[in-house]
């Protein structure tokens, strides 16, 4: 990393933003990376920006502070280019810092990332839309939905939670038919999962990994919210894969036919995609930085 853009959300995540961008440049600074901060202007603009830098090739590596929406944005625009990205964590949840081994603290992020490695990491795509970390529908999607951005900024996950404790009551559960490898099934959450992390520290799906050249398939088949509730217990203890009516394993393509019956999320944003949807591995990767084991 020799020439970076910094690209920072203003509306995600942190208070006292302008102090900590100073302090993420200067630690970049030190340690030889010259920095140029960009701020989104709107929904879509990471990826334009990402996109410019890929094809300009003015950048090696772009640097996303936000939450796991902007990492995606940014992803898709530097999708089959050897331009760099790696997330200085800004959101809520902050999946994929999780996953790359990235501490969450910016700062120390910052520094752990002048001494990473680049490394060509699978994409996944829901139609047409590129994704990092999963594409659910049910009952998760509709408490993505009912969550306040205001809340979320305010007091992170806790928004979520206050979500979960009202929609896992109002919740229909309908069951969501899918098509998995050529294989039909039905269940009242389907989940796609490129990486193991979901939703912060949890493990969905264990052997998900960046590099696997597969996406894993966890499905649930529980009525009700106390169904649902066991399900999120057991998904905090990482025992949820022992339940009756979970069903986990490896997954080239997932069919989701037409109509939908369930809200989906997609890298934590709720999104609307007409139907029929193919859910595949992209063909093109993208470069992730990660850091040592031991940086600080």
């Amino acid at each position: 990393m020799r020439r970076a853009v910094l690209i920072h959300n203003p509306v995600a995540g942190l208070r006292k933003r302008s102090s900590l961008l100073s302090d993420l440049k200067a630690i970049l600074d030190r340690g030889g990376v010259e920095v140029d901060i960009v701020p989104t202007t709107e929904a879509g603009s990471a990826t334009a920006i990402a996109r410019d830098i890929a094809t300009t090739g003015t950048h090696d590596t772009v640097l996303a502070f936000g939450g796991d929406g902007t990492v995606r944005e940014i992803a898709k625009g530097l999708m089959g280019s050897p331009v760099a990205m790696a997330p200085l964590s800004a959101g809520t949840t902050n999946v994929v810092s999780r996953a790359l081994g990235l501490p969450l603290e910016p700062r120390r992020a910052a520094r752990a990332l002048l001494s990473a490695t680049a490394t060509d990491c699978d994409v996944g795509l829901c139609g047409d839309e590129p994704f990092l970390m999963q594409v659910s529908l049910g009952i998760d999607a509709a408490t993505m939905a009912g969550a306040s951005t205001r809340l979320k900024n305010l007091v992170g996950r806790a928004a979520i939670l206050a979500s979960w404790l009202e929609t896992s009551w109002t919740y229909g559960y309908p069951d969501i038919e899918y098509v998995a490898d050529g294989v039909a099934g039905k269940a009242t959450f389907v989940a796609a999962c490129n990486i193991a992390f979901y939703g912060g520290p949890f493990q969905l799906a264990p052997e998900a990994t960046f590099s696997s050249r597969r996406l894993h398939l966890v499905t649930f088949s529980g009525q009700g919210s106390l169904d649902a509730s066991r399900f999120a217990f057991n998904l905090l203890r990482g025992r949820h894969l022992d339940m009756e009516g979970v069903d986990s394993r490896p997954l080239d393509e997932l069919i989701l036919p037409a109509p939908l019956s369930a809200p989906l999320q997609l890298d934590g944003d709720v999104i609307e995609l007409d139907a029929p949807l193919e859910i595949r591995l992209a063909a093109e990767r993208v470069v992730l930085l990660r850091p040592p084991a031991d940086a600080d």
